[in-house]
């Protein structure tokens, strides 16, 4: 039987510890310093902050960090910045194609620019609580007359196919949850009618509501909803007599 290979000066070691949840490893590597010295470091945990609960996981940290040393792109946690640490736990991450995309994105565009140059030793909670702030400010903005009702927090447009499959998605989960009776199956583009047809109900003025809808002209409108009208008639007539002073 092969002994396994003796680990050589400068490849770390990796040592196993007792917890009431069970066995733990640690790992044991030399870091360069800049005065040209060596310092020792000990890591019970993975770069993302998880407990290392088996020698395999151990391993692959720990080659992975003396393949960062050696092509100098180690990072001591003193110097390690929070985007470096953002970077570290997305590439540590198994998880859909799509949450990645979405992850990386959030942190690409909200939290790298707020605390990303900030070293992650010094990420205070008052730091955090300003970019909560900032963040509802912008959310603020947002509400604006003249911004979008289907935007990002940037006040960009949505990708549509996107939202409609997020949409179908809500309302799929929603009938599992509540029945099939209680909430139809409708598309995003049903939104529009059901809109059209509650201002009707309620009285606006059709040329408001085809306003809104965007329609060429009030006729298509009309077209388009008078299975609506048949009951808005009969309330005009009445109202009418009692304006009159009439019965209807």
């Amino acid at each position: 039987m092969t002994k396994p290979r003796r680990r050589q000066a400068g490849e770390g070691g990796i040592s196993e510890y007792r917890t009431k949840v069970g066995i733990r490893y640690w790992s044991k590597f030399k870091v360069p310093q800049e005065d040209g010295t060596t310092r020792e470091v000990m890591r019970r945990k993975t770069r993302d902050g998880r407990p290392m609960t088996t020698r395999k996981e151990a391993a692959e940290e720990l080659r992975e960090i003396l393949a960062g040393i050696s092509g100098g792109a180690y990072v001591t946690p003193q110097k390690m910045t929070v985007g470096q640490w953002l970077d570290q736990w997305l590439n540590g991450l198994q998880v859909a194609a799509s949450t990645m995309a979405s992850y990386r994105k959030n942190v690409r565009l909200h939290l790298k620019p707020a605390l990303g140059e900030i070293q992650l030793a010094r990420l205070t909670g008052a730091r955090i609580s300003a970019l909560c702030v900032a963040q509802a400010s912008l959310d603020l903005r947002l509400v604006r007359d003249d911004s979008l009702i289907f935007g990002d927090l940037n006040g960009s447009y949505l990708n549509p196919d996107r939202f409609s499959r997020r949409f179908t998605r809500s309302i799929v989960l929603a009938r599992s949850e509540l029945g099939t009776d209680a909430i139809p199956m409708i598309r995003i583009h049903d939104l529009r009618h059901t809109h059209a047809s509650v201002l009707l109900a309620a009285g606006t003025p059709v040329k408001v509501v085809s306003e809104r809808l965007g329609h060429a002209t009030v006729t298509i409108t009309l077209e388009t909803y008078q299975h609506i009208m048949p009951g808005m008639q009969a309330e005009a007539a009445s109202m009418f007599a009692a304006l009159v002073g009439g019965e209807a």
